[in-house]
């Protein structure tokens, strides 16, 4: 499918998008010609009716789980009410077994640092088709509390896909967890890569936009609730005035090759100095780096490895190189 002929995709995320179920799902019928859909849920009201509507219309559905056990997990992820999560999660996660479009995100934290390993053999075991062991976002002051040190973070996340590539050994079954494989194609096929956060400028304001319930308009989720880089609201300026809006200009131009440290940093566009968001809120400015600089460091080491030792395709999407160019070939 060329570019003209790609749709657009819409994601209802933020909060807990099944609590306005019906709103929901009349748009993804309404609309069914023109986007393609994508939910994320925490899974709580995630019932047979919801499933099996959302399922077939192949619409991707993304979980959240934080812990291989409900005590971790609650840690840092209750619903509003106080309520503990994880049995209904993982009860949506054995109805979707063999449903080929959907994940689920682990916001890796101090409170479930030493059970990534475990995460993935759960995963691994429900058959997840894909997965993402994301850095927490310190763009608000309360998530700083939990944030691991980035020598930490990667010791317990290289341990992580040690195991993933161990399972696929044993199982000849892929896990994929995707925010890894996006920094190997980051070194291998840039124009591969699926997700825009670890590109320079990142797909805040470019790529993609969020919407807030009140209609305001953001450069990224990560944004929302930053009265800055509210660009205008849906229903009274709509999306072009935002997307040329001064609120969404520091964005939208941030490059990495015009700030320090990261303009003479050799991984610079491997990583893209994520997130301005956090730049701006933990660091004092968009020409400043994000959370977890050293732990990207580390990452594309970990992943310079696997390229040397033959080991990358293990660890990414079978035929992600389908529509890739080879440039050049270096041959031991």
């Amino acid at each position: 499918m060329g570019d003209t002929d790609r749709k657009p995709r819409a994601i209802f995320h933020g909060a807990e998008p099944l609590m306005n179920r019906d709103a929901v799902f009349a748009a993804i019928d309404q609309y069914a010609d023109d986007f393609v859909f994508g939910l994320q849920t925490n899974g709580t009201l995630l019932d047979d009716a919801a499933l099996d509507f959302l399922t077939s219309r192949n619409v991707s559905i993304g979980l959240s789980l934080d812990g291989p056990a409900a005590n971790i997990t609650d840690a840092t992820r209750l619903t509003w009410g106080g309520k503990s999560v994880p049995d209904k999660v993982l009860r949506a996660m054995e109805k979707l077994r063999g449903y080929g479009s959907w994940s689920v995100i682990t916001t890796c934290t101090t409170e479930n640092l030493p059970y990534l390993t475990r995460m993935v053999e759960l995963f691994h075991a429900a058959e997840v088709p894909t997965c993402m062991l994301n850095t927490l976002r310190c763009t608000l002051p309360g998530a700083r509390g939990v944030k691991p040190a980035d020598g930490d973070m990667a010791t317990a996340f290289f341990a992580a896909l040690d195991r993933t590539h161990e399972l696929y050994k044993e199982t000849g079954r892929k896990l994929m967890v995707a925010n890894f494989a996006n920094i190997l194609l980051a070194i291998l096929a840039p124009t591969a890569r699926r997700l825009m956060c670890d590109i320079s400028p990142c797909g805040g304001g470019r790529a993609f936009f969020a919407l807030a319930a009140d209609g305001g308009l953001y450069p990224c989720s990560e944004f929302i609730g930053l009265p800055r880089f509210n660009g205008g609201n849906l229903l009274t300026d709509g999306v072009e005035a935002a997307l040329k809006s001064e609120a969404f200009r520091p964005v939208i131009t941030r490059d990495v090759d015009t700030f320090d440290p990261c303009g003479s940093c050799a991984i610079r566009h491997f990583c893209g100095s994520p997130c301005p968001a956090e730049a701006a809120e933990m660091n004092g400015g968009m020409d400043k780096i994000g959370a977890f600089c050293d732990f990207y460091k580390e990452q594309v080491n970990y992943a310079l490895r696997l390229i040397a030792d033959g080991k990358a395709n293990d660890y990414l999407w079978d035929g992600w190189d389908e529509e890739t160019e080879t440039v050049f070939n270096i041959v031991n």
